[in-house]
């Protein structure tokens, strides 16, 4: 069966690979073999945490995934202290990082401008002024 693949080819996933479960994803709905994209789906949702969310927000638009997007999204408001510790933070674009920000994130907000404004690189030229229209 389906599961049986599945069980079989995720016990083959590891940390490091978990980019070939979303190419597995794709092809199931390339393919229009639902279950396996529902499995996929659900193996995708049970590795999610604050230290791969950045990446798989990132391949939800890559991989066209707006099912496992607004998963991700929901997720970082509840793991944004963690998430916003993250320098991969400063690589978002304004579009993904607008769409964490409505989330509206439980964490201090001081950390939220550290993040964007603070003494991080260029975080300060590449974030400073949304940061400043945003809050207006």
């Amino acid at each position: 069966t389906m599961q049986n693949m599945l069980d079989i080819y995720g016990s083959l996933f590891s940390n490091s690979s978990i980019e070939d479960a979303w190419k597995v994803k794709v092809a199931g709905r390339k393919f229009q073999l639902e279950e396996l994209e529902d499995l996929v789906t659900k193996f995708l949702k049970y590795r999610l945490d604050a230290t791969n969310l950045l990446t798989y927000l990132r391949n939800s638009t890559k991989y066209e995934a707006p099912d496992l997007r607004e998963v991700i999204l929901n997720r970082f408001a509840k793991d944004a202290d963690a998430v916003l510790d993250d320098e991969a933070m400063l690589d978002l674009n304004q579009e993904d990082l607008t769409n964490l920000m409505q989330k509206q994130p439980v964490c201090p907000a001081k950390k939220v401008v550290d993040v964007l404004i603070g003494g991080r690189g260029n975080a300060k030229s590449k974030y400073g002024i949304f940061f400043m229209i945003q809050s207006n």
